[in-house]
């Protein structure tokens, strides 16, 4: 037998003459084979059909900004997704913390974004599963997980009183404002260090005592908080 191959789509004849027909192709397309066997003496036909349905979309990427997440951050997902027919795609986004989902829904203003204030705390892992929807079909992904970090502690304010303290009489004392427990909910400490015309000193407490200070010296106190980890 000799064997050869036509096809048409949407019932106009097509150049291929072979068993494979390359796309692209439309969706509802409907694509027609006909085979015919030749012996050399008759030949014989017949055909069979199939309709091009719709592709699902693609996501490409799922980022997770920022990469370094703290407990009161905002993460956000940022995705990057396309449909072969060109249909618009809607997300939805379901996000959890340490393998619990806590915030699911399609793509709002701020559905695409988790907000640690109210869903995670330090040491806690974060993730967000996307899904692309075309109207017809569906596609669903899943980002990287983020592990979220301490928070440093901070100290804000210092100062050093008096203003302008007499050398050799007037005790010189560092302070600083600073957050007793941090937004970890750890206890904070703080420590200071003390220079004098730009040399270290052994000083280690807020207090320099006034008899170790000479007239025109530059004393320079730094305040350093502590929360255990930072």
């Amino acid at each position: 037998l000799n064997t050869s191959y036509s096809w048409d789509i949407d019932g106009q004849s097509q150049s291929e003459t072979s068993d494979t027909l390359n796309g692209p192709f439309v969706e509802s397309n409907v694509v027609t084979c006909t085979v015919t066997a030749d012996d050399g003496d008759t030949t014989s036909s017949n055909s069979g059909s199939v309709t091009v349905t719709n592709s699902a979309p693609t996501i490409a990427s799922i980022t997770l900004n920022p990469t370094s997440i703290y407990t009161e951050d905002i993460v956000e997902a940022v995705v990057s997704a396309s449909d072969p027919e060109g249909d618009p795609i809607t997300y939805t986004f379901e996000w959890f913390v340490n393998g619990s989902s806590v915030q699911s829904d399609t793509q709002t203003a701020v559905n695409n974004q988790l907000d640690g204030v109210y869903h995670f705390d330090r040491d806690d892992t974060v993730y967000v599963e996307v899904t692309a929807d075309d109207g017809s079909v569906t596609t669903t992904d899943t980002s990287a997980t983020l592990t979220v970090l301490n928070t440093p502690p901070s100290a804000y304010n210092p100062m050093i009183l008096p203003t302008e303290p007499q050398a050799g009489l007037d005790d010189i004392v560092c302070s600083a404002q600073y957050d007793v427990v941090d937004l970890d909910g750890d206890s904070v400490t703080v420590s200071f260090s003390w220079e004098v015309d730009g040399q270290p000193t052994n000083y280690i407490t807020d207090t320099v005592p006034g008899g170790d200070t000479n007239t025109d010296e530059e004393w320079v106190c730094t305040v350093t908080p502590n929360d255990g980890t930072d």
